[in-house]
C-alpha cells in the first residue's frame, strides 16, 4: 500500500509514466488549429504501428493516417470547431471515430479513436485528446463476415452457375485484394480442371487443365499471375 500510496501522492509526472507504459491504448494530443501534427503521444503508439513516439511527433497526419481517414478526421475536428462556437456546447463530450493508420512495415491498422477536448483557463478549445485502441483483429472480421453474407446472397439468386462465379469472384478480389482467384471443379476422376478464374495467366490455366484432362493433374504452386 505504501508503493500504491507514493504513486498516486507523488510526482504526478511520475504516476503519467507509470500509466504510459502500462496502458495498451497510446494517447496523443493535436492542437486544435490542426495546423500541426501530434504534439505528444505515449509509447504504445510502438507496439500498434511499430514508431517510436518521437518518429511520431516528426510525422504529418498525412504520413499517419491513409487518404479516406485523413478526411475523415479532418470533417470531424472541423465540425467539432464548429460546435465550440454555440454558447451552450458541453465540454466533456466525447466523439469516437475508426480510423486506419498507417504502420512502419508498411501495413495498416484499423483503430478506434476516443477523442474529448481540451480547454485554457478561459475556456478556449487548445487540443484534441485521443485514446487510440487497436481493433484492427475485429475490424478483418466483421469485413470477413460482410463478405460471407455477399456471398451467400449471390448463391441464392436464381441465375447462370458461372455468372454468380464471376460474382462471387470480383467480391474476393475487391475484398480481399487478392489478383488471382480460381474456382476448380472435383469430376468423377478426382481431376480440379479451372471451372472459372481471373487473374491467372493463359498459359498457366491451359497447362493446368490439360493436366487434369491427361489424369496428372496436381497443384503448381506460386503460379504467375
Amino acid at each position: 500500500m505504501d508503493q500504491l500510496e507514493n504513486w498516486i501522492t507523488g510526482d504526478p509526472k511520475n504516476f503519467l509514466e507509470i500509466l504510459e507504459k502500462k496502458l495498451p491504448n497510446s494517447i496523443w494530443i493535436v492542437p486544435a488549429d490542426l495546423q500541426n501534427s501530434v504534439a505528444w503521444i505515449s509509447s504504445a503508439v510502438a507496439m500498434q504501428r511499430g514508431y517510436t513516439p518521437d518518429e511520431v511527433l516528426k510525422q504529418s497526419l498525412e504520413e499517419i493516417l491513409t487518404e479516406d481517414s485523413l478526411q475523415r478526421i479532418f470533417v470531424a475536428l472541423s465540425e467539432e470547431i464548429e460546435n465550440e462556437k454555440e454558447p451552450d456546447v458541453d465540454k466533456d463530450r466525447m466523439r469516437n471515430l475508426e480510423l486506419e493508420m498507417k504502420c512502419k512495415d508498411g501495413s495498416t491498422i484499423w483503430t478506434e479513436n476516443q477523442i474529448t477536448f481540451l480547454y485554457d483557463d478561459n475556456g478556449k478549445l487548445v487540443a484534441f485528446l485521443g485514446a487510440t485502441k487497436d481493433i484492427n483483429a475485429k475490424k478483418i472480421a466483421e469485413e470477413r463476415q460482410e463478405l460471407a453474407l455477399q456471398i451467400m446472397e449471390c448463391l441464392n439468386e436464381d441465375q447462370d452457375v458461372k455468372l454468380t462465379i464471376r460474382k462471387i469472384i470480383d467480391l474476393i478480389r475487391e475484398n480481399l485484394g487478392i489478383s488471382c482467384v480460381s474456382f476448380r471443379l472435383v469430376n468423377e476422376q478426382g481431376d480440379f480442371p479451372h471451372f472459372v478464374a481471373e487473374g491467372f495467366n493463359e498459359k498457366f490455366l491451359n497447362q493446368t487443365n490439360s493436366s487434369c484432362s491427361d489424369g496428372e493433374c496436381t497443384e503448381e504452386k506460386n503460379p504467375e499471375c
